[in-house]
């Protein structure tokens, strides 16, 4: 006879798990009044503290069967299953279906006599293809760099399956014209929705969102060292952008390097976010971290160029800071960065202006002069040239917030 205690503090879902039981387990089980007489402890966790219990009674009761179901919004704390060995995690609000599956599997371990930590294997697959929040607080550790350690990761790894982790971070920021009848909520699923439709049949891709971005974290297949380099991937993400703009949402990234080894995801994260924040060599929606300069002088000019941009600016300055002459570090700049001096220059205090666009009321002509430009027709044209968009089309926009 499995003896089950049933926290759960909704009568109406209480008695909804119990009918559960009732249908498949039939006499083989009752509910227990005392928790101390379980088998198997099913408990809701509403709060962050509910976890510090769960820790402690499986401390005192190393053979009662510990399964959590976690409230949707504590989905982030998923991860501390992983760490208590828990063999099964639920979310709420909890499907017949995957309830039935714990409980046969928890059936069988009883009509074996015996009870031990249950594979995550078959749970791992099935949270991945759901987009589970439990395989999405594992995701989100490792690009936040919060699992720097490997026994941490070889710890976790028996919980969810890592051979089609991903091992490339898209950092993605967008925004939707005013006129076009869609609210910003609609536009991350339309985004998500269209980006899953051109990848996802050529690699696995996942969402983790940051409210104002979206980070995409795909597979890039061997043999291709880089996002870059993988033809497939490149054209895809190409089609879903167009697509997009034809609806008149536009996408722009930051791609970070690859990396096969999982703790190191944390990286292309923090390249991506770099990247993403940098004048684009070609494509305007596109920036890659491998195509950032390398070379320590002209890393130094660019900062200089960044702190300085809202002031007269000219190529003999900025080179005697670097002690080359003007001529061989145009040379070495356009080689470094993609661009000449002038275009880099311009991009730059357009990427800065967008704030004033953004965030206050000012003239464009305030806004041209704030910024460097001589004037506010070369400003306009500047900004059509690279965005697409005249500076007044642009204020129109609204940016788009992922939740």
């Amino acid at each position: 006879m499995i003896r089950i205690y049933l926290e759960i503090m909704d009568d109406e879902e209480r008695a909804e798990i119990h009918e559960w039981l009732d249908n498949f387990l039939e006499s083989k089980y009752e509910l227990v009044g005392e928790l101390s007489y379980a088998n198997i402890y099913i408990k809701e966790i509403n709060r962050l503290f509910d976890w510090v219990g769960v820790k402690r009674f499986k401390k005192s009761n190393p053979r009662c069967v510990i399964v959590p179901i976690v409230h949707e919004r504590l989905a982030h704390s998923s991860p501390i299953a992983m760490e208590l060995e828990l063999p099964y995690l639920l979310i709420k609000p909890v499907q017949k279906n995957k309830f039935m599956r714990a409980a046969k599997k928890l059936q069988a371990i009883f009509d074996a006599h015996r009870i031990e930590p249950v594979s995550y294997a078959e749970l791992s697959t099935e949270l991945a293809q759901t987009r589970s929040p439990f395989y999405k607080a594992f995701l989100r550790r490792l690009v936040r760099g919060e699992m720097t350690d490997e026994k941490e990761f070889f710890e976790a790894r028996s919980h969810v399956q890592v051979g089609n982790l991903p091992n490339t971070v898209l950092f993605l920021q967008g925004f939707l014209l005013h006129e076009k009848q869609l609210t910003v909520d609609l536009c991350s699923k339309i985004i998500q929705h269209k980006l899953e439709e051109l990848l996802s049949p050529i690699t696995g891709i996942s969402f983790l969102y940051f409210n104002s971005y979206l980070l995409v974290l795909v597979r890039v297949p061997s043999p291709y060292v880089s996002f870059k380099y993988w033809a497939a991937g490149v054209n895809a993400l190409a089609m879903a952008i167009e697509q997009l703009k034809r609806e008149q949402i536009y996408l722009y990234l930051g791609i970070g390097n690859t990396f096969e080894k999982p703790l190191d995801l944390h990286q292309s994260y923090l390249q991506a976010r770099k990247a993403r924040k940098k004048p684009p060599v070609d494509c305007i929606h596109i920036r890659y971290f491998e195509d950032l300069a390398t070379h320590p002088s002209i890393i130094k000019a660019i900062d200089l160029i960044e702190q300085t941009c809202h002031e007269p600016i000219n190529i003999q300055n900025i080179a005697g800071h670097t002690g080359f002459s003007p001529t061989h570090f145009g040379r070495l700049f356009k080689k470094e960065t993609g661009r000449n001096f002038p275009e880099y220059v311009a991009y730059t205090r357009l990427i800065q202006s967008l704030k004033g666009l953004r965030r206050t009321t000012h003239t464009l002509e305030q806004i041209s002069a704030d910024y460097g430009f001589n004037t506010p027709n070369y400003y306009s044209g500047t900004f059509k040239k690279y965005v697409t968009l005249s500076p007044s089309e642009y204020r129109q926009t609204k940016e788009i917030f992922f939740k």
